[in-house]
């Protein structure tokens, strides 16, 4: 059976559930022909809204299939419901701003009159 990981992330501003694992093409067609999860290219993972609905649905989907590590899900889940948590922190990546080209003048030799 194939390990999988769930994990809780912050994408595009909405709390959602990682689904992190070895490229396997079973996994994949299970993942999401079950639930509603989408790719994300940031993260490199399958990826749904964090409710107990979906997670239910997933772990019946892969029941069997695969062996699920939640500890990560639970732990942030545990300190959600305590209020201890510190928000997830939205990925940002920052595309590099070309720099705009200045040229600087060369300065130039105060001129000199010649007096004959």
């Amino acid at each position: 059976m194939e390990p999988v990981t769930l994990k809780a992330l912050l994408h595009r501003n909405k709390e959602c559930i990682g689904i992190y694992f070895k490229n396997a093409v079973s996994l994949n067609k299970l993942i999401t022909t079950a639930t509603d999860a989408r790719w994300s290219k940031t993260f490199k993972c399958w990826y749904f809204a964090l409710s107990k609905e979906n997670h239910n649905k997933l772990v019946s989907a892969l029941a069997g299939k695969a062996t699920i590590d939640q500890t990560e899900l639970a732990q942030y889940l545990k300190a959600k419901k305590q209020g201890d948590l510190k928000p997830l922190l939205p990925v940002t990546v920052e595309k590099s701003k070309p720099q705009p080209l200045v040229l600087k003048k060369k300065p130039t030799a105060a001129r000199k009159t010649h007096k004959p």
